[in-house]
């Protein structure tokens, strides 16, 4: 029995540390290496892509020059980017779900906070996304103070390149601190133009060439197949004529592998 018990503790310590290295490899090196139980079971990983800015405005408002656009996260990956809330509180731990092709959770990564968002009056997940202005290239220096990390409550929202009932929607609720958030494969989450939050500062920035610049998981929190492929870009010159008010010009944008990423199928809504 004494044989029995010290066997047992030492294979879970050794599947416990297994199981680290599994997510330090998948969020350092990983490139899309699945998680893999002693079961057999094998995790399947989402990919976080940011869909292409769109509906990019200058807009004018109490003697301010507001840049403001709508912003999507896809997952193009094999897996639900599933978080689960562990609450403590105001304030949760995100716990990621590694899932295998039956749902069985085969991962628990805690990677970030859940927190109220009292603005949007819901449930937010930390550390999702930063909002960039740059001068040059898409790597040249940061304009001013306009680098902005900020918080999401991720669902369900559209897909990426075809239509799909709401029946399909397999995260829809913020509202709760105890409900599970993320993005399904082939669903995108969108936060509108017209949403606090979705905006940058550009009254003292002077008129030329700039880069508008989003990036999903910006600090490599969550496992994913890719954390590469991040980042969308638009090109916009930022001009004004005469006394008027400013405007920009869209130049250009990243390149995107399908309609969907270059923001083609972003529903007016």
């Amino acid at each position: 029995m004494a044989t029995n018990s010290v066997f047992n503790s030492f294979m879970k310590t050794v599947f416990r540390v297994f199981s680290g290295l599994l997510i330090f490899l998948s969020l350092n090196f990983g490139k899309g290496l699945l998680a893999q139980t002693f079961t057999g079971s094998v995790g399947l990983v989402p990919d976080l892509q940011t869909v292409v800015p769109t509906h990019v405005q200058l807009v004018h408002q109490q003697g301010q020059d507001i840049l403001r656009f709508s912003n999507g996260i896809a997952n193009t990956g094999d897996g639900d980017w599933a978080l689960r809330p562990n609450n403590q509180g105001q304030t949760s731990t995100t716990i990621q779900e590694i899932r295998d092709i039956n749902g069985k959770v085969v991962l628990e990564h805690p990677a970030t906070t859940f927190a109220y968002h009292p603005a949007h009056r819901h449930w937010h997940v930390g550390d999702i996304a930063r909002f960039e202005i740059r001068s040059g290239s898409p790597i040249g220096p940061i304009v001013g103070n306009n680098s902005v990390k900020v918080t999401f409550c991720l669902i369900d929202w559209y897909k990426l390149n075809d239509n799909a009932p709401t029946s399909e929607k397999k995260f829809w609720d913020c509202d709760s601190p105890n409900s599970y958030q993320g993005i399904s494969p082939g669903w995108v989450d969108q936060y509108r133009h017209s949403v606090i939050g979705q905006q940058i500062d550009m009254t003292s920035v002077p008129d030329g060439i700039y880069y508008l610049l989003s990036t999903s998981d910006p600090e490599n929190k969550f496992v994913e197949k890719d954390n590469t492929n991040n980042t969308a870009w638009v090109n916009f010159r930022l001009y004004q004529q005469g006394n008027g008010n400013r405007k920009i010009e869209i130049l250009g944008h990243s390149p995107c592998a399908n309609s969907g990423l270059c923001g083609e199928k972003v529903p007016n809504r």
